[in-house]
């Protein structure tokens, strides 16, 4: 199985100080070249993905899609550099995160990336202004106020309560909110959401996807989500899908109005 890469900190100095104020933003271009990924089972390796190329450029809001077990999460591990591929490179701009060690990567990630995973990986005992800073405390940075203020400002943006309340009594559709603010943390140019409103309701599924193309569309960003959801599919500009770890016609198509 591909290694994955750690999530320990390290130390920083006030250039990681999360930035107060939302702003447009430049996000890189995406290149995937020659991406093998293969597991070890009982009958001998099996491939989870094989990608000739793919290019995904700044600012799009890109819809990962496929039946189960097709290589969707697969995917957005790998361009996260979470896992190592057999082979391949992975260029956002022209920085190949294979190329780099593991600490590296880990550093990139931290500040250019976030990511929604799909069971949330949050803290139920914490609450949610808890959560949005557990970002900081992985780099030892002294929550100040102005750190504080910048974690208050995501939750209510996506108007999520601030008080002693904890993550657990919180509905799903708030607990998918607190981890879509703590992704943001940092103001990356990238966000990356595995499943982002499979287990909302339909109403709660309407404001994650309206909070997805937003930071698409009004701030720039580049948004890759991993979707079965044919609602967040329509808000999307385009879509790629993958069949047994390929990718079917081999690029982006156009989602249709």
């Amino acid at each position: 199985m591909p290694a994955r890469a750690s999530s320990a900190g390290c130390g920083c100095d006030n250039r990681n100080t999360p930035r107060s104020e939302t702003r447009t933003v430049r996000p890189p271009n995406l290149e995937v070249q020659d991406l093998l990924v293969r597991y070890s089972s009982g009958f001998g390796a099996v491939t989870a993905l094989e990608i000739d190329h793919l290019s995904v450029p700044p600012g799009a809001l890109l819809a990962v899609t496929g039946p189960s077990g097709s290589g969707k999460s697969t995917l957005l591990y790998a361009i996260a550099g979470l896992l190592r591929p057999e082979r391949g490179d992975i260029l956002w701009d022209a920085r190949n995160i294979l190329a780099e060690t593991e600490s590296a990567r880990d550093r990139w990630r931290r500040h250019s990336i976030g990511i929604v995973f799909q069971d949330f990986h949050l803290l139920p005992e914490l609450t949610p202004l808890q959560n949005v800073l557990l970002p900081a405390s992985f780099e030892r940075l002294t929550t100040d106020r102005a750190t504080r203020a910048r974690a208050g400002s995501l939750l209510e943006r996506f108007a999520l309560p601030q008080g002693r309340r904890t993550t657990a009594t919180l509905s799903r559709g708030e607990q998918q909110r607190v981890a879509l603010a703590r992704a943001l943390f940092y103001d990356p140019p990238v966000l990356l959401a595995d499943e982002p409103t499979a287990s909302l309701d339909a109403a709660a599924g309407l404001t994650v996807t309206q909070n997805l193309a937003e930071l698409s569309t009004d701030e720039g960003r580049s948004v890759i989500v991993v979707t079965h959801d044919a609602a967040l599919i329509s808000h999307c500009s385009t879509r790629i899908t993958l069949e047994h770890g390929r990718l079917r016609l081999g690029q982006c198509e156009e989602v249709s109005a």
